[in-house]
């Protein structure tokens, strides 16, 4: 660029030349010559390095004004920008001035703060190039004229502001530069999109020209003389999610209107084009991000600032996909056109094919707004539903396709309006296949095919389907459906539908109460059902549900009675919240069961009240039913042991009683064989007395832990029973099992009943040896106080004997009467007290009447009399009885171990000797009186009678003896006449008992006129051997002196030997004793003694020995 301090420096070089060209035109003199030439040559050289030295400075001059020149452009051009864009800021790293172009910008930005520390990059252009007035002096006065505009690689960065907007409409309106209206040429732009705060730059456009034309033209009509200046715009957009883009513009500043048209050719819609979108805007689109596919999309757009914008776009999709992983497969060939105007929204020819189906669809949705109406309508063929669909819903139809839960193929056409607030579906489905799930009733139905039509709110279903394996009648009318809905819903099986966990499932939804009392009778098997609900409109009237099952083949094992069931049919309803068995009969083995009940639904309960009853025949008594029973009953059935089969069982339930808890009540009866031949016999065996009961007879009625035993009759061979009784297992298994009323008959001591009596009570029983038959009756109770322990036995017994006996020791024979056992066995030992209240007894052929009196028996020892304990200050008592006409009282005690030990106390009063003949078998013709008094002391062991060992006395009065046999024996050896008067009438003998041997130490027969004293010894079967020495006159002077001097004169005189039996005795008698015995001693070698007397009677062979002996 030329300036102004090189113009004088060309004008002297010009006048030095000059100068230069007249030297030749000098004079010719020579030394005026040579002074003007060093003149001249001295003014040469000064002129030379003045101009010399004026031409540096004017260089240092222009460079200096050069580079201030270019430092105000620049700082002219910072402030310009800076002034118009107060919020932003500007930089320009460079400016010139360059001569005949003129200005060059270089490094220009602008820049938003985005905090105090951080700026942010808005607009990066690498180079401006400002073509306009070269001349210096006019750029300095800022009066210059502006032809062209060209940017080179200009970079423009968007972002998103926390409105929503994007940051570039801050640069919008340009800056102006004058009235000038230059060419803007723009070359090799892009376009960059960042987040918010300036990270993840993504970069959308690259290679963007674009050109603006300003076009001037002449106003017409009312703006005649006015220019109207029109900018026209051209531009091409490169970017790698399209092939081709271009777009033109029209902008008239004057009116600040617009038009506009561009094109977009082979749009990639993928996820490298949605990744571009600002975070921000992607989050409202996120929907839109599963599409992929080609469109071709052109608009057209014209408005101005004051006015509404007119504007027309298309987009032609083809090549589509939908790959949204709410939904399983990708929905494929998607192509249709989408057009958008002011008025609104328009989907045109949309097609879609979605596995083996098709959707074609259209949409018109008139305005922007977001409570516009819109109009869908679409057609869908061998369409699959899927889950994931219904998210692409409206809100209002996704409340009923939660509702239903369909699936599975269907045709249909659907025509959805919108109106600003609600949705208008209208629906008309053909089911190919479809699959429900009723969100009242959660039962899958698959393969439903038929009509489902929706229009005008209502909804009407008409659908045969499948539950299962089961075919299942859908048939409805529902007005709203949703939330609000009425109307009623029936399905019905048309085929029997299985229970299972599905079923259990859907049941549990739609009322938990029923389910739960389903789950306690674990229901399995096969049911026709048919299920209905009527739903109402408003929200707090709860639906009125029916349901009616007719079971087939079912069985069932309810919780509270464990009783398994199968081969179940009946009928089983549930309407108005009650649930009732209108009556189920099924089987057990051979058990017939028929049960009938309710089930009500109680508010704030999901227990409900629930009432069976259950009516069984033949049930057999097996583990089964032992498992069914209560823990309490179980318990009583262990302790009875019962086997064979009920006739019938009624069995009533009532679940849950005021405390929560089950009330069970079961009435088991077993009839006689007459009335049913085809059920087994009942037998039992009781744990704590094992003696097996047959034929068991009767009615055993549990409630609540308690059992009632009810006329029970049983056998144990020809043992009859027959008890009532009570039985009570509580929880902590203290039971107790009371049989009342009991009555046994032919009780037979058998090897049987004492292996079922307490083992040491047994031992017991075995030593006395009873029998052979007797009934008893009475009470017995076994319990078990002390859970883990042995069992405890009570008894209060009375046993009847006619004709018993006890062959052990002493034989007993001819028992009749009562004994009463009252006693206890436990892990102690067994006991038991006793009371006699026999009519007759014989003991060893003695007769003994009216027996009364305690006795004591246990494991170790038998009492009786006096000896038996007593209670407090209960007095003592004996054994009493009647025997030879007087009173006996007996006390004894034995052991009963080893050899069983014995002691025996029996005292006789008040005894009749004519009894006691007639008592011993004998007869009294001669009327044979007199009273009896008697005891005896006797111990030995039951092992053998030698072990006896005793003694005792007899006393007898008022007696007329002489018609006794051995009275009659000894009078007639007397000679004696029977006097008028009683020839003995008091008698006195004391003896002594050892083994079977009887001691008669001392024997005294007193009469009136004679008295006989003796000795001697018996044994037990009756034989004797005794011998006697006479006193005559009566005793009743019984004088001492006399009495001795009368004695020993009757002994020295003659002595009387008895032998034989008691029945039959023989007597001889010997005269004067003491003088045979002196000869026997004189003469030892002979036999010499004086005549005995009368020989013997021919009937009474020599038997009779002398001396205190009998053979033996």
């Amino acid at each position: 660029m030329p300036t102004t301090a090189s113009r004088p420096q060309t004008g002297v070089y010009q006048e030095a030349g000059f100068c230069q060209d007249l030297a030749p035109d000098a004079p010719p003199w020579k030394g005026f010559h040579d002074r003007v030439k060093r003149y001249f040559s001295a003014t040469y050289r000064f002129l030379k390095w003045a101009t010399f030295a004026v031409v540096i400075l004017a260089c240092a001059l222009g460079i200096y004004l050069y580079h201030n020149l270019n430092n105000e452009i620049r700082s002219y051009v910072e402030k310009k920008f800076a002034s118009h864009y107060d919020n932003l800021l500007v930089s320009v790293r460079s400016a010139r001035f360059v001569e005949g172009k003129g200005i060059e910008i270089r490094g220009f930005t602008l820049s938003q703060r985005s905090s105090v520390y951080r700026t942010q990059e808005m607009v990066s252009v690498d180079e401006i190039m400002v073509y306009c007035t070269t001349n210096p002096m006019e750029f300095v006065s800022g009066e210059f004229k502006v032809d062209r505009i060209v940017v080179k690689r200009p970079r423009l960065t968007a972002t998103l502001d926390a409105d929503g907007q994007m940051n570039l409409r801050h640069l919008f309106p340009g800056p102006k530069w004058g009235d000038d209206n230059p060419d803007v040429e723009v070359q090799d732009a892009s376009f960059l999109l960042a987040d918010r705060h300036g990270g993840n730059v993504r970069r959308l456009l690259d290679d963007v020209d674009f050109q603006i034309k300003t076009e001037v033209l002449t106003g017409a009509g009312n703006q005649a003389g006015q220019n109207r200046i029109h900018k026209h715009i051209k531009a091409v957009l490169s970017s790698q999610n399209w092939e081709a883009a271009a777009l033109t513009a029209t902008v008239d500043e004057e009116s600040q209107s617009f038009s506009t048209q561009g094109t977009i050719s082979n749009l990639r819609i993928d996820d490298h084009l949605w990744q571009q979108f600002p975070e921000e805007l992607r989050e409202k689109v996120k929907d839109l991000t599963h599409l992929s596919g080609m469109a071709n999309a052109a608009f057209q757009a014209s408005g101005s600032v004051s006015g509404p914008i007119n504007y027309l776009a298309t987009i032609d999709l083809r090549e589509g996909s939908w790959s949204d992983p709410r939904i399983p497969n990708t929905i494929e060939r998607i192509q249709g056109r989408v057009i958008a105007s002011p008025p609104g929204v328009r989907v045109e020819k949309m097609v879609a094919y979605y596995e083996n189906g098709s959707v074609s669809a259209s949409m018109d949705r008139k305005g922007w707004a977001q409570n516009s109406p819109i109009h869908i309508s679409a057609t869908l063929k061998n369409f699959n539903l899927h889950k994931g669909l219904k998210v692409l819903l409206p809100l209002s139809m996704q409340e009923t396709w939660k509702r239903y839960q369909p699936s599975g193929v269907l045709d249909a056409s659907l025509n959805l309006d919108f109106d600003g607030q609600r949705w208008v579906p209208e629906i008309h489905a053909n089911c190919r296949g479809t699959n429900f799930v009723f969100e009242e009733f959660p039962y899958p139905v698959t393969e439903a095919r038929g009509k489902i039509d929706f229009k005008d709110r209502l909804l009407e279903v008409d659908l045969l389907a499948k539950a299962g394996k089961s075919r299942v009648s859908i048939v409805g009318s529902v007005m709203d459906p949703g939330p609000y809905s009425s109307g009623p819903v029936r399905i019905r099986t048309l085929d029997p539908i299985s229970w299972d966990p599905t079923f259990e499932f859907a049941l549990r939804t739609c009322h938990e109460g029923v389910y739960n009392v389903a789950c306690d009778f674990h229901l399995q098997g096969q049911a026709n059902v048919d299920f209905a609900i009527v739903t109402h409109s408003d929200p707090n009237v709860k639906s009125d549900k029916t349901l009616r099952m007719e079971v087939i083949n079912a069985s069932v094992k309810y919780d509270k009675f464990k009783y398994p069931i199968s081969d179940i049919n009946g009928l089983i309803t549930w309407q108005d919240d009650v649930v009732t068995i209108e009556q189920l009969t099924g089987m057990n083995d051979s058990g017939h069961v028929t049960c009938r009940g309710t089930w009500r639904e109680i508010p704030g309960s999901k227990q409900g009240d629930l009432n069976l009853s259950f009516t069984c025949k033949d049930v057999p008594l097996d583990d089964e039913l032992k498992d069914a029973l209560p823990p309490a009953a179980q318990e009583g059935w262990e302790q009875l042991r019962p086997r064979g089969s009920i006739d019938h069982m009624d069995v009533q339930l009532h679940w849950p009683n005021p405390q929560g808890d089950c009330d069970l009540w079961v009435n088991a009866q077993k009839w006689e064989r007459s009335r049913n031949l085809s059920g087994r016999a009942i037998s039992v065996e009781p744990v704590g007395f094992p003696y097996v009961l047959d034929d068991v007879v009767g009615s055993v009625e549990f409630r609540n832990g308690q059992i009632t035993l009810k006329q029970l009759t049983a056998r144990h061979g020809g043992v009859r029973v027959s008890t009532n009784g009570s039985c009570y297992f509580p929880e902590d298994r203290r039971w107790q099992i009371r049989f009342q009323d009991l009555r046994i008959e032919n009780i037979v001591i058998d090897r049987d009943l004492m292996v079922a009596l307490p083992a040491k009570l047994e031992k017991s029983l075995q030593q006395l040896q009873i029998g052979p038959l007797f009934h008893a009756n009475g009470e017995v109770v076994l319990s078990n106080p002390n859970p883990g322990g042995s069992i405890q036995m009570n008894w209060n017994v009375t046993a009847h004997m006619a004709g018993g006996q006890i062959r052990r020791g002493s034989h007993v024979s001819n028992i009749y009467g009562e004994i009463r056992f009252e006693g206890q066995s436990d892990e102690t030992g067994a006991r038991s007290f006793g009371e006699y209240m026999l009519d007759s007894v014989t003991c060893r052929g003695i007769p003994v009447s009216n027996v009364r009196g305690p006795f004591w028996i246990d494991e170790t020892q038998f009492l009786m009399g006096r000896h038996v304990p007593r209670n407090g200050n209960e007095p003592a008592r004996n054994v009493t009885g009647n025997t030879f006409g007087g009173v006996v009282n007996l006390d004894s005690r034995m052991l009963l171990a080893g050899v069983q030990p014995f002691q025996v106390d029996v005292t006789l009063a008040n005894g009749t000797v004519g009894q006691m003949l007639i008592d011993l078998g004998q007869q009294n013709r001669a009327q044979t009186s007199g009273r009896l008094y008697g005891n005896i002391s006797m111990n030995g062991t039951m092992e053998s009678e030698y072990t006896y060992e005793g003694k005792g006395s007899l006393q007898l009065r008022d007696a007329n003896l002489y018609q006794l046999p051995l009275a009659v024996a000894m009078l007639k050896v007397l000679n004696a006449r029977f006097p008028n008067t009683n020839a003995f009438d008091t008698a006195d003998v004391n003896y002594r008992l050892s083994g079977n041997y009887v001691y008669l130490d001392d024997i005294r027969l007193t009469g009136d006129a004679l008295s006989i004293k003796g000795n001697g010894e018996a044994k037990l079967d009756g034989q004797i051997s005794m011998q006697f020495t006479t006193e005559f006159g009566n005793q009743s002077f019984d004088l001492p002196v006399v009495r001795t001097v009368l004695g020993e004169a009757s002994r020295s005189l003659m002595v009387i030997h008895v032998g034989g039996t008691v029945d039959n005795p023989t007597t001889e008698q010997e005269i004067f004793p003491l003088v045979n015995e002196t000869l026997e001693q004189l003469f030892p070698a002979k036999s010499v003694r004086l005549p005995i007397g009368a020989p013997p009677l021919p009937e009474s062979p020599a038997g009779v020995r002398r001396g205190n002996s009998i053979p033996r």
